[in-house]
């Protein structure tokens, strides 16, 4: 019996200790990437994720590609859309 009380107190506190280190890692990756967006972006004349930005990326990874459906979810969807062009799933014709 203490030996099962025992297994599950540390299962519990292993639980919640990667519970916090991840709600930790996130919460800083977060401000990491609000911090680059803020600094970097001003300072590069162009927002990293603008559909300029897209356009561009696009553009370098390959020149003949069909332009991608790009709206106001660029910001969170710029990587689809650059992953998507290789698939063709997202596409607009020239």
């Amino acid at each position: 019996m203490i030996v099962s009380s025992v297994i599950v107190t540390v299962s519990v506190v292993v639980s919640v200790v990667v519970s916090v280190v991840v709600a930790v890692v996130v919460a800083v990756s977060v401000v990491v990437e609000v911090v680059v967006s803020v600094t970097v972006a001003p300072l590069s004349g162009v927002s990293p994720v603008s559909p300029q930005a897209v356009s561009r990326a696009i553009d370098r990874i390959n020149p003949s590609a069909a332009r991608p459906v790009v709206g106001a979810d660029a910001g969170w969807c710029g990587m689809v859309f650059l992953a998507s062009r290789r698939m063709g799933a997202l596409w607009w014709p020239r």
